[in-house]
């Protein structure tokens, strides 16, 4: 039965539309109707900013407060913040302790690395190497996709409004460059195709019906190509002003459809001729007419000082005209089973954008998992979650009360210094003094006959603010970091007195206990990115990703992936302890309070390897460092010599040949020795035979070690010590192990290298 909104079904056996892209699409006439699909948004549109404006004047509120623009006051009428309107004589100091809390929370969630897990979804051999291969794949999706700013932006959204979106999609742009599609010709009315355009009419010509094509050629004999931009995965961080959905749900993962806005330049369309024809009816204008984005488009003129001029609403100029634009994603659903995906322009004429060519829409969701499930690429995370709703609560929101009665008192006691603080001259009437101007050298007269010669001008003493003021502005203070839980040694200052490991180790935990359900959300938006990173990466990836990677050895190795090794199931999963940050200061504090403990060891060289690593400072012992890398280095060869069956044959040979002079060599020295006389004989005196074949014994050399001539081979150079210890975390580690499982004769070569490693420091001993 054919949904409501779409038309019956066509063929299913022919191949779906933009197919070579590898969009999950449908037949060409199962898309939504403009009128149903315009109908269909407005009713989405309707429920998604239906009382919005609660959570919208919270979330510019704080962001105000964040800017330093705090005596405001919000006006119901027209829905906006504006300037507090007081007496012109009224101080109205900032003393912002916000701004401040906001960066030492950045900077707490900047210093943690969170990392991922990327686990099978099953026991097959084949699901596992798929998930070994995506967690090698980690560190190059993150700076693919610019992890980095994206999640730096994307934390000051999650503290200030409490609530963050993340979007990862496949852009098509120029800007990633152009790929060239040979074009096929038909044979029959020699039109020229694209593969793509072929498939869609059914492996047939699109004009005349043709099934016979050769390749295309230009008109200097060139084979022809047709130049479409290039494609990339891109992830965004979204404020909560630019997604909409339907609040009436209770988590994020139920919510049916969500709706992104953005502004477009009407430049935008007019350098695009497949949108400008659709929209060059559009009545475009300055400022958008919806209210979130009016409140998003004007931070970037605002600042402490105020709002610059703006168009409608809070939002700021625009000299170039625009319209807004819709995308909404509708999860799949008995109505949508592939879910849908449009875009609307215009809020008082709505037009369905057409971009089927392109990019598939409108159509089903365009991105598919390994089990051919459809995704919805948007996550979200709040900072505190509050029961009930998707929107979650900013550590701002408890704390701006404190501030405003914190910039309330300041301003009380600006009004005291300037009121009562000063000095004053007490002048009797009478006494001929007209003004005190304060110079230097004033000379001041007076009529000593004034009141009876008594009444000589007094200089009055102002009375200071009280004592009890700064103390409730201390306590103000400690409130606010209180609220947002910016102590001091969150902020990497240790607090006064304060030196005992334990002492810190507690200061460090009860400053980031509070946070730990924010740690959990920042981390699970982390990993739904990841998964959505990877997805799109396994349809529209290149075929082969390389990276330059540090080897053990300190050196640099290329590490190659191919899109073909992830077609298979997997499960994202954060690393456990990876969401909490770990400070400098804390792991200082604990290097020293194990050495008070004497658990730490000095003379053991990997102890003291480990500690100056923390420290950042091993170029403090380079022979500890030189010696470190020399047996690092060694092992990485010893890995790829494993690796190479020519160069195991080249040792091999060297060996053969070694033995054979060796042989040679004993052979030469082991001469036959004449028998000794018999008893009675006369003739000279024979030496003592025993005595000889000791002397022989002693010139015979040793045989050549087994490891002369592969990358284990010992150097009278290097350190036992140090070599003996990374040997050892070497050959346990599950590179070795699997190495000598698919070779088990180099266990010998291991074993060998291991002894004479003991020889050496027993010669030192």
């Amino acid at each position: 039965m054919a949904n409501e909104l779409f038309m019956e079904r066509g063929d299913e056996t022919q191949p779906p539309p933009n197919a070579a892209l590898g969009l999950n699409t449908a037949p060409a006439d199962a898309l939504i109707t403009d009128a149903d699909a315009i109908k269909l948004f407005k009713d989405c549109k309707k429920r998604s900013f239906d009382s919005r404006w609660v959570w919208e004047r919270k979330w510019m509120r704080n962001i105000h407060y964040v800017n330093g623009r705090q005596w405001i006051e919000y006006v119901r009428r027209t829905n906006e913040w504006r300037d507090v309107r007081l007496a012109n004589w009224f101080p109205k100091p900032v003393s912002d302790q916000l701004a401040p809390g906001v960066q030492a929370l950045r900077a707490m969630f900047a210093g943690v690395n969170i990392g991922v897990n990327v686990r099978p979804v099953g026991g097959d051999p084949e699901k596992t190497a798929v998930a070994a291969i995506s967690d090698d794949l980690h560190p190059l999706l993150h700076e693919v996709h610019e992890m980095e700013e994206v999640l730096d932006e994307s934390d000051y959204w999650f503290i200030v409004t409490g609530n963050v979106f993340m979007h990862t999609y496949l852009e098509r742009d120029a800007k990633h460059g152009m790929t060239a599609i040979p074009l096929e010709q038909c044979v029959v009315c020699t039109t020229q195709s694209t593969p793509q355009d072929i498939i869609d009419a059914g492996n047939k010509c699109p004009e005349c019906g043709g099934e016979q094509f050769e390749p295309a050629t230009d008109e200097d004999g060139e084979p022809a190509v047709k130049q479409v931009a290039g494609q990339k995965g891109v992830t965004v961080s979204l404020s909560p002003f630019e997604l909409a959905f339907d609040n009436s749900y209770a988590r994020f993962k139920d919510v049916p459809y969500v709706i992104r806005m953005r502004w477009r330049a009407k430049s935008y369309y007019e350098f695009n001729p497949v949108l400008w024809e659709q929209v060059k009816k559009i009545k475009f204008a300055k400022a958008p007419a919806e209210q979130a984005l009016q409140l998003f488009r004007s931070l970037p003129y605002q600042n402490d000082v105020g709002v610059a001029p703006f168009l409608g609403g809070d939002g700021g100029g625009e000299t170039e005209e625009g319209t807004t634009e819709y995308e909404l994603w509708f999860r799949p659903c008995d109505r949508f089973p592939q879910g849908l995906v449009m875009r609307i322009v215009n809020d008082a004429n709505p037009i369905v954008l057409h971009l089927e060519q392109d990019e598939a829409i409108p159509g089903p969701l365009p991105y598919v998992d390994a089990e051919g499930k459809d995704v919805v690429t948007f996550s979200h995370a709040a900072f505190e979650q509050r029961g009930g709703r998707v929107y979650g609560a900013s550590p701002l929101d408890g704390v701006i009360q404190k501030q405003n009665m914190l910039n309330q008192l300041d301003s009380f006691m600006l009004m005291i210094v300037n009121r009562m603080s000063n000095p004053l001259w007490l002048v009797p009437k009478g006494s001929e003094i007209e003004k005190f101007t304060g110079q230097p050298g004033l000379v001041v007269k007076w009529n000593p006959l004034t009141v009876g010669g008594t009444a000589k001008p007094e200089r009055i003493d102002g009375v200071a603010p009280g004592v009890g003021l700064f103390t409730l502005r201390e306590q103000y203070v400690r409130d606010i970091e209180e609220g947002l839980g910016s102590f001091d040694i969150l902020k990497g200052q240790k607090p006064a007195g304060v030196d005992a490991f334990s002492a810190l180790q507690l200061l460090v935990e009860r400053s980031q206990s509070r946070f730990a359900s924010a740690f959990k959300a920042r981390g699970r938006m982390y990993a739904d990115w990841y998964k959505f990173a990877l997805e799109i990466e396994r349809e529209f990836g290149p075929d082969t990703r390389t990276k330059a990677v540090r080897n053990p050895a300190g050196g640099w190795a290329i590490q190659s992936f191919k899109k073909a090794d992830l077609q298979n199931c997997f499960e994202v999963i954060v690393e456990d302890g990876s969401m909490t940050p770990k400070t400098q200061l804390g792991m200082r504090a604990a290097i020293e309070h194990l050495r008070g403990l004497g658990f730490l060891d000095p003379s053991d060289p990997d102890q003291r390897y480990t500690v100056f690593q923390m420290f950042g400072q091993t170029k403090l012992n380079p022979k500890m460092d030189t010696d470190m890398q020399s047996a690092l280095r060694k092992q990485y060869n010893f890995e790829q010599w494993a690796n190479d069956k020519i160069a195991q044959l080249k040792s091999g040979a060297q060996m053969q040949q070694a033995i054979g002079q060796y042989q040679q060599q004993v052979e030469a020295i082991q001469a036959p020795i004449p028998p000794p006389p018999q008893e009675g004989a006369t003739g000279p005196v024979m030496p003592d035979i025993g005595m000889e074949q000791q002397q022989m014994q002693a010139a015979i050399p040793p045989p050549p070690p087994m490891n002369k001539f592969t990358p284990l081979a010992w150097k009278p150079w290097y350190n036992p010590a140090v070599h003996k210890q990374e040997f050892l975390k070497w050959a346990n580690s599950d590179r070795v192990v699997e190495m000598l499982t698919k070779n088990p004769a180099l266990e010998s070569l291991l074993v060998a290298h291991l002894q004479e490693i003991d020889g050496a420091l027993q010669e030192i001993a």
